[in-house]
This record gives structure tokens, sequence and C-alpha cells, in this order.
């Protein structure tokens, strides 16, 4: 943990490693050896080259995949165990359900009534701008605003702990980049604890406090570079920034020597 930042630690990972068997290959070791802290209300990105392992890392802290070895300690307050959403890089909207529904699913799974699921999934739905489309089905809607009705059902579901794998992958750079605003905006007033998973340097400088590079598979930690941009961020002016410039040209470094050293060992194979 970066010792400039005084705020608590809720995830702690340590010497967490994944090894999966395959039927050709035999086994393959995904991460190795991974230390890891996570602050609360911080938001993280994480970066890595193809196959380096950050989805395989976000899935063991979702509990979707069991660790191979290592460990991880939650202490959210006040149960230690988190309550989590999770945003996958595909559109997880139900087709059979309205907006309002999809956005809602989440409560209705925990219990919560049909009125007060309904108040809270209209109030993020403002404020994603789809408040126009409460009844619309998925099919009536674009990829970005999609994706917007999963960004809203995560934070419906007022999770302590949000965990993101490349969520705006699949969409226009333009449609990118008002999801990265509205996510922000949906972030500053709630500063839930974020782990983001991406592949582009900017988009996680545009939105994260810490960003993690990971090396070429197995997965490790290389380095961590905080991101000291003031908050609250415009993502549409922060390409001018010195400081914007200089994370990029740290984080491109750092990540270079392991995309090049991944090109080389399959130029080999």
């Amino acid at each position: 943990m970066l010792a400039s930042d005084s705020r608590p630690s809720v995830i702690e990972v340590r010497g967490l490693s994944k090894t999966f068997r395959t039927r050709n290959r035999g086994t393959l070791e995904a991460l190795h050896n991974v230390d890891l802290d996570v602050r609360l209300g911080e938001f993280v990105c994480v970066v890595g080259p193809s196959g380096c392992g950050k989805t395989t890392l976000l899935n063991i802290l979702g509990e979707l995949e069991p660790k191979s070895t290592g460990s991880i300690r939650f202490t959210f307050p006040p149960s230690e165990r988190p309550l989590l959403s999770i945003v996958f890089q595909e559109q997880g909207v139900f087709p059979w359900l309205t907006v309002l529904d999809n956005t809602a699913f989440g409560l209705m799974a925990r219990g919560v009534g049909r009125a007060e699921r309904e108040v809270r999934a209209r109030a993020v739905l403002d404020r994603v701008g789809l408040a126009r489309f409460l009844h619309a089905y998925p099919r009536e809607l674009s990829g970005g605003m999609k994706q917007r009705v999963n960004l809203a059902r995560a934070f419906a579901n007022d999770p302590d702990l949000l965990l993101m794998d490349e969520p705006f992958a699949a969409v226009d750079e333009h449609t990118k980049l008002i999801l990265q605003d509205g996510l922000l905006q949906m972030w500053e007033g709630s500063r839930k604890t974020v782990v983001f998973i991406t592949h582009s340097i900017e988009e996680a400088i545009r939105l994260a406090d810490r960003i993690v590079v990971m090396s070429a598979r197995p997965g490790r930690i290389k380095t961590q570079i905080p991101v000291n941009i003031p908050r609250p961020r415009n993502v549409y002016e922060l390409q001018t920034s010195p400081e914007f410039l200089r994370v990029r040209s740290t984080v491109w470094e750092a990540l270079k020597e392991e995309v090049l050293a991944l090109a080389e060992r399959e130029a080999d194979q």
C-alpha cells in the first residue's frame, strides 16, 4: 500500500497464485505471488498485457473462481464481508426486462420491496440520463445505453465493492468518454471501492486514484503508480493536463517491457 494515503485497507491480497489445468498444455500459471492492498473508497485500475491474469484476479476477488494459493482478506465495515457488484465487458442486461426492472434486479434479488427498489432504481437512472427510458426494453437501446443500464444496476445495488472488467471495451471512443464521465459522476457521489480492469492507459488515468501494472503471464504486480489529478475530473479536458501526460508516459514505460516480452514469447512458440 502506498504510504501517502491514510485510508484503511479493506482488501489485502497476499501471495495469491492461480494455476489452471489445460487439456493440451498441462498446467498454466495465470497469477504468481500477487500482493495487493485496496483502500476504502479507492478507485484502482489494473492494466497489463493480454493474458496476464487481470480478469482472473478480478474473478477471484469476486469469488467466481477459487485461488490456488495465497490469501485474500476483506475488512469492510461493519460486516467485513463486502456486498459487491460486478460489471462485465459483455452487456449483461436481461432482454425480457425493462430498463427499470433491469436496474432494480439486484435489489429484488436481495429482497428489497418493490416500492423502495423502484425509487432507488429511478434515482440512479436519472443520474445516468435514462429517465426517459424506464419502460423500454434492451432491444430498443444502443450499446452505450445498455452499458449505462449495467452501471445503474451496479450502483443501485449500493455495493461496498464494485468490480469492473473492461466494461467499456465494446463501445466506440466517443461513447466510451460519455460512459467514463457518467461513471465518475456516480462514483464521486458515493466513493465506492472500485477495482477496474482495462487495456487502456488513458482510461485508467481518467478514472483511477492508483494504477496497478501487471507483468506478462504469470501475472505479478510489477509497479503501482498514483494518479495525482484533482477530482472531480472532466474526462474531456484531461488529455491536455501535464500530469496526465506524465502518468501516461510512466505507465507505458512500465508496461512496454511486458508487452514486448509477451510478443517475443509468442513469436518463439
